[in-house]
């Protein structure tokens, strides 16, 4: 069985380039600096709106020196005399270890507001197993921006306020379904109560009366009726309030006595019928 310890170490940095490229096409580098160690800078870049910052970097083991994967490789661009700055996560490459981050200065310029000046950059790695994040001041990057972009972001803050109140949002609530006319739901009414009515009327065209029932079994006939009237005011009150469930357990209860009842009326019965097929014969 394969088993994947894992230790908490510490993570180092180290064989750190940055290129400064044309956006356009990455292979044109105006400007290189390598660092070979953790805590070594450069002295200082230029770059415009027009570039891009391309960082490498190898992150390894302290420890053993091997490569070493961490969950947070970033650059940070902090502007000297400003408060904006720019924060690139930077993606692991094919290489173990190596991790590559490209900052491009027109798309990520509304972020420092299109302001010239010089810029702090710095590399900050973290991982989970790591026991404290790494972070390496790099140096300073001076970043031109045209006088134009900076205008246009400025007027376009204050054609659009962050102040100003934002929309009412208005709930809407689902529409209740469109239900029929009152006369369909009376017809509909009549209809089911229909076979009740014909039941209670062709009860005394088949000659239903009280005179064949036993006289030693009248309680248990009458309960019989009563438990089948019970059962259909349950079903009555299962579509106006009961679940399914309280359904079943009540019902569970009136099976039983109609069990019972029914169960001596029909001996009654059957021993009455017994008794008068005996009184003829003899």
């Amino acid at each position: 069985v394969d088993l994947s310890i894992k230790v908490v170490t510490q993570l180092a940095a180290k064989d750190l380039s940055v290129s400064v490229v044309d956006s356009a096409d990455f292979k044109r580098s105006t400007q290189e600096e390598k660092l070979a160690t953790f805590g070594s800078t450069w002295k200082s870049l230029e770059a415009s709106v027009f570039n891009s910052l391309l960082v490498r970097v190898s992150v390894v083991d302290e420890n053993s020196g091997r490569a070493a994967s961490a969950e947070q490789v970033s650059v940070i661009l902090q502007s000297v005399d400003h408060p904006e700055r720019v924060i690139t996560v930077a993606a692991q490459s094919e290489t173990a270890g190596s991790y590559v981050a490209t900052v491009n200065l027109r798309t990520n310029g509304a972020k420092v507001h299109f302001l010239s000046g010089e810029f702090r950059c710095t590399l900050l790695v973290g991982g989970a197993y790591s026991k404290r994040s790494l972070q390496w001041a790099l140096g300073t990057v001076h970043i031109t921006y045209p006088p134009k972009l900076h205008r246009q972001f400025n007027e376009q803050l204050v054609s659009s306020p962050r102040d100003e109140p934002l929309p009412e949002i208005v709930h809407q609530f689902r529409q209740p379904e469109e239900r029929p006319a009152e006369t369909i739901s009376y017809l509909f009414t009549l209809l089911v109560l229909a076979p009740l009515g014909a039941l209670l009327l062709a009860l005394p065209l088949v000659g239903a009366n009280l005179s064949n029932v036993p006289a030693g079994a009248s309680f248990y006939a009458i309960g019989f009726q009563a438990v089948i009237g019970a059962t259909m005011v349950l079903f009555m009150f299962y579509f106006l309030q009961l679940n399914m469930f309280q359904t079943l357990g009540y019902l569970s209860v009136l099976a039983v006595l109609a069990f019972m009842f029914g169960q001596r009326a029909l001996r009654a019965l059957y021993l009455q019928r017994k008794q008068s097929k005996k009184t003829k014969s003899d």
